[in-house]
């Protein structure tokens, strides 16, 4: 039950993402159906460029965060992950500054760094910014994700969720939180988190 409970959490949260562009394609389609020349068409069809473009970089994002895809042994490509992440925060409205080194990346400590901006992109959209430091290093698991800005936080639940001391139930607000301490126990990384009045850094080494 507690599996079905987690995956349920799971589905719940990429049909949220997904449903705001995909309710934009229906409706863009719908006023192109309806319009008859009453509605600019141009601005109709860059509406509906602009929602499947949003579509698109969610479902690469989410196959990456929550899929299977690798390639080599367990690894992702870095530069294919900033990518796919820079396109997807661009439409959450937060701009990602990026210190990386290396070509590839384990897939869980990329799963953990997507997990990490999903709980921090949304506490900095529109008022910060996110801050990723990786290393592409098979022997080197650390990393950061730093929400900056003021006002940036997170809730004492989530903070107390990735540092061990506690277990609530599973919720789409804290699935996130579940994913990275699951993840970061196989890599053998001590999370911490730090909170200042500048924002909040998830922390792994």
């Amino acid at each position: 039950m507690e599996d079905l409970s987690f995956a349920s959490m799971v589905c719940s949260k990429i049909l949220h993402d997904l449903a705001g562009p995909i309710g934009a394609v229906m409706n863009g389609a719908e006023l192109l159906e309806e319009g008859a020349g009453v509605v600019d068409q141009a601005e109709i069809i860059q509406l509906l460029k602009d929602s499947t473009d949003q579509l698109n970089a969610n479902l690469q994002v989410f196959r990456i965060a929550f899929g299977a895809l690798s390639s080599g042994e367990g690894q992702v490509d870095i530069a294919m992950f900033r990518e796919a992440l820079d396109v997807y925060a661009k439409f959450r409205s937060f701009p990602i500054l990026w210190e990386t080194s290396g070509v590839m990346a384990d897939k869980n400590l990329v799963k953990i760094i997507l997990n990490s901006v999903f709980i921090l992109g949304d506490a900095a959209r529109k008022k910060g910014q996110v801050r990723i430091t990786l290393r592409g290093d098979s022997s080197d698991h650390s990393f950061n994700v730093a929400g900056l800005g003021e006002g940036v936080k997170i809730s004492p639940e989530i903070r107390n969720l990735l540092e061990g001391s506690e277990t609530p139930p599973f919720t789409t607000a804290n699935i996130s939180a579940y994913i990275i301490r699951s993840l970061a126990a196989s890599l053998r990384l001590k999370l911490s988190v730090n909170e200042a009045p500048t924002g909040v850094i998830i922390i792994g080494q």
